[in-house]
This record gives C-alpha cells, structure tokens and sequence, in this order.
C-alpha cells in the first residue's frame, strides 16, 4: 500500500482491492513495513531506537490533518538537541525554533507515508492508535493494522516514553529519627494532561516500577502522574535504563539520581560530607528539570 502511493501519488487516498479497515496481526513491534518504505535498513536505525522513538512519539507526538486534508506530525520541546538528533537520524522533517521551545515537523507527503508505515501497527496507546486512525489513515483510507504492541523490560519504548514525559526527583525532608535530622526522598514521576485512561495503562505496565502504584491529580487542570518514591524498586529501574539508556538531558537527571541512590545506599546521607553532597546533586537534578520540562500541549 505505501509503495504504491510512493511510487504513484495519484493512488493517495485509494485502498488496495484487498485491504479492510481493520487487520490483526502478530503482537509485537515489527518494522519491516518502514524498512521497505524508507530504504533504511537496520544498520542504519536500530529496531531498539524506532521503538524508543515510538514510546517518546506518543508521550509527546501531534497527530494532525488540516483542513485540507494535509497530514502533519509535531513534536514540541524546550530541548533543542533531542529533536535535531530525531531530524538527523529519520532524515525527514524540519526543526524550527519558537521563542524558549523548538519544534520537529513532518508535512510532506512522501515522509508522512514513511511515518505511517512506521507507527501503523506499533502504536501503544489506545489514544494515539484512535488519532492516528481518524487523522491519518482514514484521510488516506489506509488500512489500520491492529497489533496488541506491549512496552516491557525487554524494549525501549518505555524509555523514549520517560524522554518525554517522566523526570527523576531527589527531595531532602525533616525528620527527627534520622541521625542528622534529614530523610533522602527518591522520586521517578511520568506526567501527562487529560489522559487519565493512558496513565492507568501505563500505571499497570511499569507494575514492576511502582511500588504504590498511585495515580495522582495535579494542580494544572487534568494533569495526571504516577510515581515512584521506593528504594526498593530502584534498581529495577537503573537496571532498565542502563540497558535502554535515554537520549535527551534527562539521562544527566538520571546520572544524578543514580549517584544519590548509591550514596543512600552506602549510608553516605549520615555524614554530614554525604548529606552535603546529595542537596548539591538534588540541585543539579532539579535545574535539568526545569530546562527539559514540557511546554505543553498547543500548537500554534
């Protein structure tokens, strides 16, 4: 199908004889359809980064069509240095600078065809799978494949997920039980706005992460965050992220929180030289934070 509206656009919009509008096929990610429209193979872009890419794209991706039918892809961040390295190793799409965000666009017809083949059919997200159906495939009347793709230990959507939406927090807080009258808090958080059936999702599939498994409101709007505050799970996570390591500033967070984890774990934060030495990584942590935080959702 994607070849044939490559090859001949006046096929844009026309199934083939064989198509329907709903296709099941095997259960987890599988690139070959990109592969064949893109004519990169996998020494060129790794299956391990199009599925880091498709965890960060619907932790943070715009679906669009315009009113002309035009199909259009966005990803909006403060961190410039994340959408340039997308750029440059999809080799599609623009990035542009807007005041204190940049964003990477795709709205060619040739490279919107690459996207489809690539997130038809390895989209997580019951949201984004619903998007992409009624923006996209249904303008070009493309079948929709749906596969029941799962994030777990073993892949890397989960990590291009927490490039988008998750940050790393160390809080320091009184307690009198403590030998120098401070606790080390250690927070992993995944945020997102007015996705409240998202977030139960993924509250369930990082299961292993969270130890309450809480779900909690913000303050902006219908903001939504599951977190974890556990020593105890900990390690699952740096062992996950060590093997699927992060590409944007957030992996410098992650650094940072690691450092903290091990000097609580090797009872650094009861000396005074430890205790020290975690507010200044808590700092640290803290300042990445507010550079890679998100700017939200609308699109000008």
């Amino acid at each position: 199908m994607y070849l044939s509206l490559l090859v001949n656009p006046k096929n844009f919009g026309k199934k083939t004889e064989n198509s329907s509008s709903e296709t099941t096929r095997e259960t987890s990610f599988n690139f070959d359809e990109y592969r064949n429209v893109s004519g990169k193979n996998s020494d060129e872009i790794s299956d391990d980064w199009l599925t880091w890419f498709i965890g960060f794209s619907e932790g943070d991706g715009a679906f669009l069509v315009g009113k002309d039918n035009r199909l259009n892809f966005v990803l909006t961040q403060k961190e410039i240095a994340i959408l340039n390295h997308i750029h440059e190793t999809l080799g599609i799409g623009r990035v542009k600078t807007y005041g204190p965000f940049s964003r990477y666009r795709v709205d060619d017809q040739k490279s919107m065809l690459v996207l489809i083949a690539l997130f038809n059919g390895n989209l997580v997200l019951n949201k984004r799978k619903v998007q992409v159906k009624k923006n996209w495939l249904d303008t070009l009347n493309i079948e929709q494949r749906n596969n029941n793709v799962l994030p777990t230990l073993n892949n890397s959507w989960i990590s291009g997920f927490i490039d988008a939406e998750g940050c790393f927090n160390v809080t320091l807080f009184k307690r009198k039980a403590m030998a120098l009258g401070y606790q080390v808090k250690l927070r992993f958080m995944i945020d997102q706005k007015d996705s409240l059936e998202n977030m139960l999702y993924i509250k369930d599939q990082l299961n292993l992460f969270l130890s309450h498994r809480k779900l909690k409101k913000g303050t902006e709007g219908n903001m939504h965050r599951i977190e974890s505050n556990s020593f105890v799970k900990a390690p699952l996570i740096i062992e996950y992220l060590n093997k699927f390591r992060l590409k944007s500033k957030k992996q410098y967070s992650f650094d940072k929180w690691v450092a903290v984890y091990q000097l609580v774990q090797n009872k650094a934060h009861l000396t005074e030289t430890g205790l020290s030495e975690i507010r200044k990584l808590s700092k640290e942590i803290n300042l990445i934070t507010s550079v890679t935080k998100k700017t939200g959702d609308k699109l000008n």
